[in-house]
């Protein structure tokens, strides 16, 4: 008798289990062969970013053709389900995105190639947020595509983040002349946050920001000055008179005058 109960027992546990291996996989598998797409709030709800952290690799590996099959589908609340499977995959904590996404970067880029898709910035980002590493195919599309005309200044931000990220020399030099090319805030402001966030040696990255402390753009000079800030002092210092000037200069904002004596102090 207790030997069938400690079946039964353990038989009822691995229920919850295998019915959470299904959770993502039944749900899309519905949608692939035309069933009903479900409402926003319940996709969510099964497609959740902590529950799929939790996830091993083989059981993510299982939903992702799913989720590749739902970008084909006519319907656009399909098309939109199907690549936030792959964006929750891209802010998996165990930083595993980029070899679980690889064979399907060329479906991804197919949709950032389209102008007229409302899917193309969160394209992007699937893209350009793969960890450990961007694909190497990202950055060749990224690196070709930078100037088109056609790109608005949010397509141009998010890929010109995504080439500063890779860490290149010749990229980030391709960036920052495509920077200087613009010359409009907006994408100077993109590249200085970005530089903030991936600090760099690059010697045209420096030179960007420091001549972005001299900007006739308060915005600008900001942005800049908060890039400074996150260097180390042997980066930092070829700043210092531009800091000191901004942080004394009776005519600056206030906020900017207080964070460059802040960097001052580092």
């Amino acid at each position: 008798m207790k030997r069938c109960l400690l079946v039964a027992s353990m038989c009822l546990a691995a229920v919850p289990t295998w019915a959470a291996e299904e959770r993502i996989s039944g749900l899309l598998r519905s949608m692939t062969v035309g069933g009903p797409l479900p409402a926003e709030n319940a996709f969510h709800e099964a497609v959740d970013e902590d529950y799929v952290n939790q996830l091993s690799p083989d059981s993510v590996k299982e939903f992702l053709p799913l989720a590749r099959a739902l970008l084909q589908d006519p319907r656009p609340e399909a098309r939109k389900y199907g690549l936030t499977c792959f964006l929750v995959v891209t802010l998996r904590r165990a930083l595993d995105s980029e070899p679980l996404l690889e064979p399907y970067i060329p479906d991804l880029l197919r949709i950032a190639d389209d102008r007229a898709s409302p899917l193309r910035l969160m394209a992007l980002f699937v893209l350009g947020n793969t960890y450990p590493k961007v694909s190497s195919r990202t950055l060749e599309y990224l690196a070709a595509h930078l100037a088109d005309k056609d790109n608005t200044t949010d397509d141009a931000s998010a890929m010109l983040g995504t080439l500063l990220r890779a860490g290149s020399d010749p990229l980030t030099h391709d960036v920052i002349a495509f920077a200087r090319k613009q010359n409009k805030h907006e994408v100077s402001e993109a590249v200085l946050k970005c530089l903030r966030l991936y600090r760099t040696k690059n010697a045209d990255a420096l030179a960007f920001i420091g001549d972005s402390l001299d900007s006739r753009d308060a915005w600008t000079r900001r942005m800049a000055v908060e890039a400074v800030a996150t260097m180390p002092l042997v980066e930092r210092s070829p700043f210092l008179a531009q800091l000191s000037r901004l942080s004394a200069d009776p005519n600056e904002p206030t906020e900017i005058r207080s964070m460059a004596a802040e960097a001052l102090k580092k």
